[in-house]
């Protein structure tokens, strides 16, 4: 197994890097995200001070993390690829689904809490911001996992992973289904990739 890091791919008549290639019997490439809220602590061993920077811009964390996956999509179409969006991060409001009767927000068809399914045409702000629309032709459900429990507001942290494989690129995309909990759809710049990770706890 080879691997190679910010590897070029022409894209959409445009030059964009994949974080990682990882290149064996077959060839995957995986995006990264890391998006933080604020936390300080001393972790690991041996023992090194944090302090994590608060990224208040969860909705365009979102948007980046969805335009990981279509990117992806589009790798999958070469044969013997296949790709996986990952993110971790520490800010609940990420992985927590709203609230009912929540005021919806520009992101909401980009929301991707815990047990909602991705798929279809995603619209920014109802579709009135062209640029930022999205369409996935897979379909994806989402699962939060714990990453690390450190000390403190902001100590828990989770990851969610999306595995994106060949989807027939004469398949029609479909319209965004309910998430798990029955709710409609609700309507992401790299964010924090130069902030250290804090390790798993010994």
């Amino acid at each position: 197994m080879e691997s190679r890091l910010e590897v070029p791919q022409r894209d959409a008549g445009r030059t964009r890097y994949l974080d990682l290639l990882c290149i064996g019997e077959a060839r995957t490439a995986i995006e990264f995200k890391y998006f933080t809220r604020r936390w300080t602590g001393t972790v690991g061993v041996p023992p090194e001070e944090y302090a994590l920077k608060n990224h208040a811009a969860t909705d365009l964390a979102r948007l980046h993390f969805v335009r990981d996956v279509a990117r992806l999509e589009r790798f999958c179409r070469g044969t013997g690829q296949d790709g996986l969006a990952v993110m971790v991060t520490n800010a609940a409001s990420l992985w927590t689904p709203p609230a009912p009767g929540h005021e919806e927000t520009r992101d909401r068809d980009f929301r991707i809490h815990q047990g909602r399914r991705l798929s279809g045409t995603l619209l920014w702000a109802g579709g009135t911001y062209e640029r930022n629309t999205c369409v996935l032709r897979g379909t994806y459900d989402l699962d939060w996992r714990p990453y690390s429990q450190l000390g403190g507001p902001g100590g828990e942290f989770r990851y969610l992973a999306v595995p994106v494989t060949p989807v027939p690129v004469t398949a029609e995309p479909v319209t965004p289904a309910p998430d798990r909990s029955g709710q409609s759809p609700v309507r992401a710049t790299p964010t924090g990739q130069d902030t250290p990770v804090p390790p798993m706890p010994q």
